[in-house]
């Protein structure tokens, strides 16, 4: 079932290289319309890029460099570093620079494409969110190399559940494409952490969780987990960008959580969950 529907979103999508926009129906959005970006063409093909600072898209999220950047120097107040587990302390001794947080999009089966690869950088003391999107599957080769190209020199890679999900997932599709290996780079799962810190006192583990227990963050204006396969495959069959904004928001809410998360354990934050 899972390779038929794979097959069946193949056939919806015309081969990309040497365009520049997929075609849109004159009812719909078109993606240069719905998302400004960059078209990037290398030897793989041509894929999107969406890079913006993350206050430009929240203006909540304006403090969240901010308070990152004082939890990695030691300056909010923790009462004893020597408490926080390894993989967490080894970060307070990276530049801000060499840490990146990651997280993929992908068609919601094992194995299947992805089609949007989110990291979150901190340069020059703010946010920055690069967006690599595959317009369609032939695209997901170029997504991957440029990935390949931003890894390159990255201390730590932070990630939740990218143990089990995004780093077997990439390593996987850079296989399948004759692509890589992933450059060497420190990798730190939020999601252990977590479950040993607060799993017994909260519902479950899911970031969603998380964002609304521990770090008290209120989603709007993006799309549930359920949904992203789905808006994809409407857009790769119409080309109708009218639900991108949305996921792509969604992704970006997922990195912002993932710092947000990091202040939080950083600074010895332990809100009242009981």
């Amino acid at each position: 079932m899972k390779s038929k529907r794979l097959e069946k979103l193949k056939r919806q999508i015309l081969p990309s290289r040497g365009r520049e926009e997929p075609a849109v129906s004159t009812s719909g959005v078109s993606l240069a319309e719905a998302l400004p970006g960059t078209v990037l063409s290398s030897e793989q093909g041509q894929c999107r890029l969406v890079s913006r600072c993350i206050e430009s898209v929240d203006p909540l999220w304006s403090e969240t460099a901010q308070n990152y950047l004082k939890a990695l120097s030691g300056l909010s107040g923790y009462c004893n570093p020597l408490d926080l587990s390894p993989p967490l302390h080894r970060l307070m001794d990276i530049p801000p620079e060499g840490i990146v947080f990651f997280d993929l999009e992908s068609c919601g089966f094992r194995n299947s494409v992805v089609f949007l690869i989110g990291m979150l950088f901190c340069e020059k003391g703010r946010f920055v969110g690069r967006q690599l999107f595959a317009r369609s599957v032939e695209e997901e080769e170029a997504i991957l190399e440029e990935c390949l190209n931003c890894l390159s020199g990255v201390s730590t890679l932070v990630t939740y559940n990218g143990i089990r999900f995004d780093l077997p997932l990439l390593r996987d599709r850079l296989g399948k494409w004759g692509l890589g290996p992933l450059p060497t780079f420190a990798h730190l799962d939020l999601l252990p952490i977590v479950r040993r810190r607060w799993k017994k006192r909260l519902p479950n583990c899911s970031l969603r969780t998380v964002e609304r227990w521990i770090l008290g963050l209120n989603r709007s204006g993006d799309i549930p987990s359920s949904r992203v396969g789905s808006v994809y495959e409407k857009f790769a069959a119409t080309g109708n960008a009218a639900g991108l904004p949305g996921l792509f928001r969604h992704n970006l809410f997922d990195l912002v959580s993932l710092a947000e998360l990091v202040t939080c354990l950083l600074t010895g934050f332990e809100p009242n969950v009981e």
